[in-house]
């Protein structure tokens, strides 16, 4: 939401300037503040709430291969996660199996 004149824009961050106020930046966005306009979050990465500063890498077992999101997938039965901030999952090798979605390793 919108909080205030433009000229107070430049000191908050997680928000961007719009033609007379300064607004949050939406869930999947982010912001450094001043007179730049909110950015998306790379792929895996997201943001979960508006006005953030920074995105959040997925965790070990989910991620994201599209940009802006608000959220993480989680990896199918029969891949697993590699690490944090991943924008796929690794398919499992022979011998190691996967039985719940969203495993970040294998078992």
């Amino acid at each position: 939401g919108s909080v205030g004149p433009l000229a107070n824009c430049i000191a908050l961050v997680g928000r961007q300037n719009a033609a007379t106020s300064c607004d949050a930046c939406d869930a999947g966005l982010y912001g450094g503040g001043g007179l730049t306009p909110c950015s998306q979050c790379g792929k895996g990465q997201y943001t979960d709430s508006g006005a953030q500063t920074v995105c959040k890498d997925c965790p070990n077992g989910q991620f994201q291969d599209d940009l802006g999101k608000t959220g993480c997938k989680a990896c199918l039965i029969g891949q697993k996660g590699k690490g944090a901030g991943e924008q796929e999952c690794t398919p499992c090798a022979p011998g190691e199996h996967s039985v719940d979605p969203g495993i970040a390793g294998y078992g």
